[in-house]
């Protein structure tokens, strides 16, 4: 039951374990709330600096990928990637063990608008050399250097007029030097209904913390802030259809998909358990 419950938010577990008749709910992204009140008292919920006594994961939670090109290069850095014909949306989070439980940060966003894949993916890695120092090429007189980069994960659904062509994104980030991979794994798509419950699950656990939160920087500048309006504006339209609006300047949409993208081959409901159980074994190794 631990782990059962641990794939669901505590509106899911209403639903499905106790039987309750919900109404629907009309914010996309329910479980998003700046602030929650804790034994009386309001503390941060979903948007919080990061917290002083998480231990960083990044390797042991992304090691499940290899690099394309540096051939023993280790990943410190996950982004998701959404892309579309206005604007060209990549999130960037990381991976922190906090209580004995994964908790992902986003801690920083490219958002880029009338660019190709090719400028946006070179943008991509200008940025993470700038802000995260990573992805710097590797020596060619030492082709086996370590060398720490990020890991791009993409919209898995195809080719076709509307669907990401393979051969424009994929590539595109792989030629500027990035490591880009299908988010979606064997499977052919992500259902936008399982993703979202992905998402609000973490955003919302039923059990213990909240294990996706947006971070806060010191001066109290939000690392995210499109992420964090899409979170608290997204509503279902009066179909009850979610993330179906126009596709054009004002569309909120891509924020929470590329964060969605970027957690779904760790945290969808078949691989939650196993990757927190591969962190924690690699960490009992190395004590």
């Amino acid at each position: 039951w631990e782990d059962k419950l641990a794939t669901l938010s505590k509106r899911e577990k209403r639903r499905r374990i106790d039987c309750e008749d919900l109404p629907p709910e009309n914010r996309v992204y329910y479980g998003f709330e700046r602030t929650h009140l804790v034994d009386g008292r309001e503390v941060p919920k979903n948007l919080i600096p990061l917290p002083e006594v998480a231990r960083d994961v990044s390797h042991d939670v992304l090691g499940s990928f290899r690099p394309i090109r540096a051939r023993h290069g280790t990943f410190a850095l996950l982004a998701g990637h959404d892309p579309g014909e206005i604007q060209n949306t990549t999130h960037f989070l990381k991976p922190y063990l906090y209580r004995d439980q994964i908790l992902w940060v986003v801690v920083d966003r490219l958002i880029t608008k009338r660019t190709t894949a090719e400028q946006h993916a070179a943008a991509v890695k200008r940025h993470v050399q700038k802000e995260h120092g990573l992805n710097y090429d590797v020596d060619r007189r030492d082709p086996d250097a370590m060398t720490d980069r990020v890991l791009v994960m993409c919209d898995p659904h195809g080719r076709g007029e509307t669907k990401t062509d393979y051969d424009t994104v994929y590539q595109a980030f792989i030629d500027a030097g990035l490591d880009c991979f299908n988010a979606a794994g064997a499977e052919e798509v992500i259902k936008g209904q399982a993703r979202r419950g992905m998402v609000n699950r973490l955003l919302d656990p039923e059990v213990g913390l909240p294990r996706l939160v947006v971070a806060v920087k010191p001066d109290g500048e939000i690392c995210a802030p499109e992420l964090v309006k899409a979170f608290e504006g997204l509503e279902r339209d009066e179909g009850g259809r979610a993330e179906s609006g126009r596709k054009d300047e004002n569309d909120q949409t891509h924020p929470p998909v590329s964060v969605g993208y970027a957690l779904w081959p760790f945290e969808s409901p078949a691989v939650s358990a196993i990757t927190r159980r591969r962190v924690m074994g690699a960490l009992r190794g190395a004590a």
